[in-house]
């Protein structure tokens, strides 16, 4: 879902400009999560803690996804009733940005 939050983020230019920090971020963030995950089920008595912050986090990525896909609706709809000049890229990635959503959890 991080991605899709870039995707909407730089939804003018996502397809056309190469942002490799993206990928590697979100590369870096797992890697790291899941070195902390592992550290701490191995090593430390901190499991409700873990938990307790999974959860939040869940939950504030959960609110973020209904933001975004909420943002790419009123780009979806807006194009149609008031015409933006929007490129053929810009709307098949803002289609695909709703698809996501919708098959993860939205509808």
């Amino acid at each position: 879902m991080l991605e899709r939050v870039f995707a909407t983020w730089f939804i003018k230019d996502y397809e056309q400009k190469k942002r490799y920090y993206v990928a590697f971020g979100i590369i870096l963030l797992m890697m790291l999560m899941s070195t902390l995950t592992a550290h701490i089920f191995n090593s430390t008595n901190w499991i409700f803690v873990y938990v307790a912050t999974h959860l939040i986090l869940n939950i504030i990525c959960y609110v973020v996804s209904i933001i975004t896909y909420r943002i790419n609706k009123n780009y979806y709809y807006n194009n149609g009733s008031i015409k933006q000049d929007y490129s053929l890229g810009t709307r098949f990635q803002i289609s695909e940005n709703i698809k996501v959503y919708k098959a993860s959890f939205l509808d």
